[in-house]
């Protein structure tokens, strides 16, 4: 809940660093993901989610249909959380994958 009412949350474009910090994480994030799945080992595992990551993000924050943003709470102030979108044409209609 916001004090008084009011709307201290938006959305700013990520780039530069931010998107560079934020690529870290997720490849990071990624890679153990995979790992305690199962699907791959640790050795390799850094390397592939960041070749997977680069491959859906091949321009980083300026990919075509590809939007990413943190979420920043002015009240706090601090990020809190982020938000990537994508348009996505499935051959049938368009659709948003989140």
């Amino acid at each position: 809940m916001t004090p008084q009412g009011k709307n201290n949350v938006r959305l700013v474009e990520l780039e530069g660093a931010a998107y560079r910090e934020y690529r870290e994480h997720l490849v990071r994030d990624y890679a153990a993901d995979k790992v305690r799945a199962g699907a791959w080992s640790p050795s390799e595992a850094e390397n592939r989610a960041a070749k997977e990551v680069d491959g859906l993000l091949p321009e980083g924050p300026t990919t075509h249909n590809h939007f990413l943003y943190s979420v920043r709470d002015d009240a706090i102030p601090a990020e809190v959380g982020t938000v990537w979108f994508a348009l996505r044409d499935s051959g049938v209609g368009q659709s948003v994958w989140i």
